[in-house]
């Protein structure tokens, strides 16, 4: 993976793709980088975290946090 900032001075931007890479697809993302913190969700907010697990992964996190709780009251 290939990543570089750069500070166009015009519209026109040239990319030298590495031979590597060639017949390969790839992706090309142009956006600037206060797009990005815009986009960040807030974190303080449990909508920011709403599917970030699957419904098996979120089943298995309870069960280990279950397991730890009783560990945890046998101490």
């Amino acid at each position: 993976m290939i990543r570089n900032y750069i500070t166009p001075q015009d519209s026109n931007i040239i990319i030298a793709i590495p031979p590597e890479y060639i017949g390969k697809p790839v992706e090309v993302l142009v956006y600037t980088l206060d797009e990005l913190e815009e986009e960040k969700p807030k974190a303080n907010t449990m909508a920011a975290y709403k599917g970030l697990l699957s419904a098996k992964e979120a089943k298995e996190l309870q069960q280990h946090i279950a397991q730890s709780r009783e560990e945890w009251d046998n101490i």
